[in-house]
Protein backbone atom coordinates (compact mmCIF):
# COMPACT_ATOMS: atom_id res chain seq x y z
CA UNK A 1 0.00 0.00 0.00
CA UNK A 2 1.56 3.49 -1.14
CA UNK A 3 2.05 6.18 1.34
CA UNK A 4 -0.18 9.40 0.45
CA UNK A 5 1.54 12.44 -0.11
CA UNK A 6 -0.08 15.28 2.40
CA UNK A 7 0.78 18.48 0.25
CA UNK A 8 -0.24 16.90 -2.71
CA UNK A 9 -3.32 16.00 -1.46
CA UNK A 10 -3.73 19.18 0.40
CA UNK A 11 -3.25 21.09 -3.04
CA UNK A 12 -6.04 19.17 -4.78
CA UNK A 13 -8.41 20.20 -1.76
CA UNK A 14 -7.33 23.81 -1.67
CA UNK A 15 -7.57 24.22 -5.67
CA UNK A 16 -10.78 22.89 -5.49
CA UNK A 17 -12.06 25.08 -2.36
CA UNK A 18 -10.09 27.87 -4.47
CA UNK A 19 -9.55 27.55 -7.92
CA UNK A 20 -7.04 30.31 -8.65
CA UNK A 21 -4.76 29.26 -6.01
CA UNK A 22 -1.25 28.53 -7.16
CA UNK A 23 2.45 28.24 -5.91
CA UNK A 24 4.92 30.60 -7.49
CA UNK A 25 8.63 31.05 -6.91
CA UNK A 26 8.77 34.26 -5.01
CA UNK A 27 12.26 35.36 -6.62
CA UNK A 28 10.54 34.56 -10.31
CA UNK A 29 7.79 37.12 -8.96
CA UNK A 30 6.58 40.99 -8.83
CA UNK A 31 7.72 39.91 -4.93
CA UNK A 32 11.28 39.42 -5.31
CA UNK A 33 11.90 43.65 -4.75
CA UNK A 34 10.24 43.74 -1.78
CA UNK A 35 12.35 41.37 -0.01
CA UNK A 36 15.03 42.52 -1.00
CA UNK A 37 14.64 45.39 0.53
CA UNK A 38 12.80 43.89 3.81
CA UNK A 39 16.04 42.13 3.77
CA UNK A 40 18.30 45.24 4.09
CA UNK A 41 16.09 47.14 6.55
CA UNK A 42 14.64 44.07 9.20
CA UNK A 43 18.26 42.11 8.57
CA UNK A 44 16.84 39.16 7.95
CA UNK A 45 17.18 36.50 5.92
CA UNK A 46 13.33 35.47 4.20
CA UNK A 47 14.56 32.27 2.38
CA UNK A 48 12.73 30.11 4.29
CA UNK A 49 9.59 32.07 4.32
CA UNK A 50 6.13 31.58 2.33
CA UNK A 51 4.06 34.60 1.79
CA UNK A 52 0.48 34.15 0.23
CA UNK A 53 -1.30 36.98 -1.21
CA UNK A 54 -4.60 36.71 -3.16
CA UNK A 55 -4.77 32.76 -4.04
CA UNK A 56 -0.85 32.64 -4.66
CA UNK A 57 1.55 31.27 -1.93
CA UNK A 58 4.52 32.56 -2.83
CA UNK A 59 7.40 29.91 -1.79
CA UNK A 60 11.46 30.57 -1.64
CA UNK A 61 14.07 28.90 -2.95
CA UNK A 62 14.90 25.45 -2.02
CA UNK A 63 11.52 24.80 -2.23
CA UNK A 64 11.13 21.58 -4.25
CA UNK A 65 13.73 20.08 -2.03
CA UNK A 66 11.60 19.83 1.32
CA UNK A 67 9.51 17.08 2.16
CA UNK A 68 6.17 16.18 1.18
CA UNK A 69 5.21 16.98 5.56
CA UNK A 70 7.34 20.16 5.52
CA UNK A 71 5.29 21.36 2.35
CA UNK A 72 2.10 20.11 3.97
CA UNK A 73 2.76 22.45 7.48
CA UNK A 74 3.44 25.38 5.34
CA UNK A 75 0.31 24.73 3.26
CA UNK A 76 -1.87 24.53 5.99
CA UNK A 77 -0.71 27.88 7.64
CA UNK A 78 -0.86 29.20 3.72
CA UNK A 79 -4.18 27.77 3.14
CA UNK A 80 -5.88 29.95 6.03
CA UNK A 81 -4.34 33.17 4.71
CA UNK A 82 -5.92 32.20 1.32
CA UNK A 83 -9.29 31.51 3.18
CA UNK A 84 -8.83 34.70 5.21
CA UNK A 85 -8.41 36.93 1.61
CA UNK A 86 -11.27 35.52 0.07
CA UNK A 87 -13.68 35.78 3.33
CA UNK A 88 -12.85 38.68 5.71
CA UNK A 89 -14.40 41.05 6.36
CA UNK A 90 -17.56 40.44 4.59
CA UNK A 91 -18.05 36.86 3.22
CA UNK A 92 -17.16 34.88 0.42
CA UNK A 93 -19.71 36.01 -2.02
CA UNK A 94 -17.32 39.55 -1.73
CA UNK A 95 -14.07 38.30 -2.07
CA UNK A 96 -12.72 40.80 -4.54
CA UNK A 97 -13.40 43.68 -1.85
CA UNK A 98 -12.25 40.83 0.55
CA UNK A 99 -9.18 41.09 -1.32
CA UNK A 100 -8.17 45.04 -0.85
CA UNK A 101 -9.37 45.04 2.15
CA UNK A 102 -7.13 42.08 3.69
CA UNK A 103 -4.22 43.43 1.34
CA UNK A 104 -4.83 47.08 3.66
CA UNK A 105 -5.08 45.29 7.02
CA UNK A 106 -1.41 43.40 6.19
CA UNK A 107 0.17 46.75 4.65
CA UNK A 108 -0.67 48.10 8.40
CA UNK A 109 1.63 46.01 10.18
CA UNK A 110 3.94 48.83 11.23
CA UNK A 111 5.16 48.37 14.79
CA UNK A 112 1.52 48.88 16.50
CA UNK A 113 1.88 46.09 18.97
CA UNK A 114 -1.41 44.40 17.83
CA UNK A 115 -2.36 44.36 14.51
CA UNK A 116 -4.77 42.80 12.20
CA UNK A 117 -1.83 40.69 11.25
CA UNK A 118 -0.99 39.81 14.53
CA UNK A 119 -4.45 38.13 14.80
CA UNK A 120 -4.51 37.00 10.84
CA UNK A 121 -0.49 34.90 12.07
CA UNK A 122 -2.37 33.53 15.07
CA UNK A 123 -4.69 31.73 12.78
CA UNK A 124 -1.82 30.50 10.56
CA UNK A 125 0.64 29.34 13.12
CA UNK A 126 -2.22 27.58 14.96
CA UNK A 127 -2.16 25.19 12.09
CA UNK A 128 1.78 24.67 11.74
CA UNK A 129 1.44 23.70 15.69
CA UNK A 130 -1.71 21.60 14.62
CA UNK A 131 0.72 19.63 11.88
CA UNK A 132 3.07 18.88 14.04
CA UNK A 133 0.67 17.33 16.69
CA UNK A 134 -1.02 15.46 13.79
CA UNK A 135 2.88 14.24 12.42
CA UNK A 136 4.22 13.77 15.78
CA UNK A 137 1.93 12.69 18.41
CA UNK A 138 1.74 14.82 21.45
CA UNK A 139 3.34 18.06 21.86
CA UNK A 140 6.53 17.52 24.68
CA UNK A 141 6.96 20.08 27.38
CA UNK A 142 10.38 20.82 25.72
CA UNK A 143 8.76 21.19 22.31
CA UNK A 144 6.18 23.35 23.77
CA UNK A 145 8.54 25.87 25.05
CA UNK A 146 10.65 26.26 21.79
CA UNK A 147 7.81 26.55 19.58
CA UNK A 148 6.53 29.20 22.05
CA UNK A 149 9.92 31.10 21.80
CA UNK A 150 10.20 30.93 18.67
CA UNK A 151 6.95 32.57 17.74
CA UNK A 152 7.60 35.16 20.25
CA UNK A 153 10.21 35.95 18.61
CA UNK A 154 8.42 36.01 15.44
CA UNK A 155 5.96 38.06 16.39
CA UNK A 156 7.66 40.37 18.47
CA UNK A 157 10.76 40.77 16.41
CA UNK A 158 11.76 42.65 12.97
CA UNK A 159 10.28 39.70 11.29
CA UNK A 160 6.98 40.98 11.56
CA UNK A 161 7.66 44.29 11.99
CA UNK A 162 7.39 43.89 15.99
CA UNK A 163 3.28 43.13 15.48
CA UNK A 164 2.85 41.52 18.94
CA UNK A 165 4.06 41.17 22.36
CA UNK A 166 6.87 38.50 22.83
CA UNK A 167 5.76 37.61 25.61
CA UNK A 168 1.63 37.48 24.46
CA UNK A 169 2.73 35.87 21.60
CA UNK A 170 4.72 33.33 24.03
CA UNK A 171 1.46 32.95 26.48
CA UNK A 172 -1.05 32.20 23.15
CA UNK A 173 1.54 29.71 21.88
CA UNK A 174 1.47 27.61 25.39
CA UNK A 175 -1.46 27.65 26.02
CA UNK A 176 -2.85 26.60 22.30
CA UNK A 177 -0.33 23.64 22.56
CA UNK A 178 -2.14 22.46 25.91
CA UNK A 179 -5.42 22.86 24.16
CA UNK A 180 -4.20 20.71 21.33
CA UNK A 181 -2.70 18.19 22.98
CA UNK A 182 -5.51 18.20 25.44
CA UNK A 183 -7.97 17.64 21.72
CA UNK A 184 -9.96 20.82 22.68
CA UNK A 185 -8.59 22.29 19.26
CA UNK A 186 -8.31 20.20 16.06
CA UNK A 187 -8.98 21.19 11.87
CA UNK A 188 -10.15 17.90 10.43
CA UNK A 189 -11.36 19.75 7.46
CA UNK A 190 -8.11 20.75 6.12
CA UNK A 191 -6.25 17.58 7.74
CA UNK A 192 -4.53 14.87 5.63
CA UNK A 193 -4.34 11.48 7.51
Amino acid sequence: MSKINRYDELCKRTKKDYPRFNVRERDKSWLRPIFWLLRKITKQDYNSFTTTIFSTMYVGPGWDKKSSDDKYKTLRHEKVHVRQFHCFPLGRWAWPINHVLMSLCYLLLLPVILTFRARFEREGYLQTLLVEYELKGKISVAAMSRNAKWIGETFGGSTYCWMWRRSSAEAWAVETQRKINEGKIANPDDCVP
